[in-house]
């Protein structure tokens, strides 16, 4: 069996900026720090058409993007087959090459690109639900799974975390070829790491309907509170780190919600 591994691969700096996938964020930087990394992507692509957006703005305090601005990402696949090991390059982008710096207006740039897959595996198991309409009906309801979630959360339940994270592991295993009960079993244990943790507390839950994010076209929804975070979260004593409980939840044929990406 040809296993295909997909990865963006960026280096940036001088600007701040945003990534997406399918109107999926994977990546957003919200000061302009300089960053040259790597991030599998198998979970978000699908069969056919993808597409793919980078949003860049001026660094923070700043109006204009400069002459250091470096902005440059592409995505590989890497074939494993019993027969060896091929990396490919769908496609690579150097921003500095397409655009004028004279050109760039002081709101930055989105720039997009669409590419097909015709030997993707596997389709995200939210692709084929509903958008969603952000109504007082649905508010009521995206408030109350978030609530109850957190209260699984609070009381330590893990039993019940196991249970609320397997269509998300369900769907990460498929999507990079792993075994779903064990990659259930490492995602509980991470949950388990940050309950024991005796240094960080589970902050109060503020849901807001601003909080609400729409992405997937309309497909999946996350909270972010008004510093950009998930709004499940620990803080530590000192107040100084935050450890995010980040949740993607989409709504399903029986008009039930469920995590999709955590």
């Amino acid at each position: 069996m040809k296993k295909n591994y997909y990865h963006i691969n960026f280096k940036i700096q001088c600007c701040r900026f945003e990534f997406r996938i399918n109107d999926i964020p994977i990546f957003i930087e919200h000061e302009g720090r300089s960053l040259f990394a790597e991030i599998p992507i198998n979970q978000l692509l699908r069969e056919g058409k993808n597409n793919f957006t980078a949003m860049i703005r001026p660094e923070q305090n700043k109006i204009e993007l400069t002459d250091e601005l470096l902005f440059e990402f592409g995505v590989t696949v890497g074939k494993i087959s019993p027969e060896g090991v091929d990396v490919l390059e769908l496609f690579n982008i150097n921003v500095r090459e397409l655009y004028a710096l004279d050109d760039i207006t002081k709101y930055g740039i989105i720039h997009t690109i669409e590419f097909e897959l015709s030997h993707n595996n596997y389709i995200p198991n939210w692709n084929n639900n509903s958008s969603i309409h952000v109504n007082e009906i649905e508010i009521k309801k995206i408030f109350k799974f978030y609530n109850d979630f957190y209260n699984i959360i609070l009381d330590k339940n893990i039993n019940a975390i196991r249970n609320i994270l397997s269509d998300s592991a369900r769907h990460i295993s498929m999507a990079f070829y792993l075994n779903p009960e064990e990659k259930l079993e490492s995602m509980v244990e991470a949950y388990k790491e940050i309950l024991n943790d005796s240094d960080f507390k589970l902050q109060p839950l503020q849901v807001k309907p601003q909080f609400i994010q729409l992405y997937s076209y309309g497909k999946l929804i996350e909270l972010l509170n008004d510093k950009n975070h998930s709004v499940i979260y620990f803080l530590n004593k000192e107040q100084t780190f935050i450890k995010n409980i980040p949740l993607k939840i989409s709504r399903n044929e029986k008009n039930e919600y469920y995590i999709c990406l955590t």
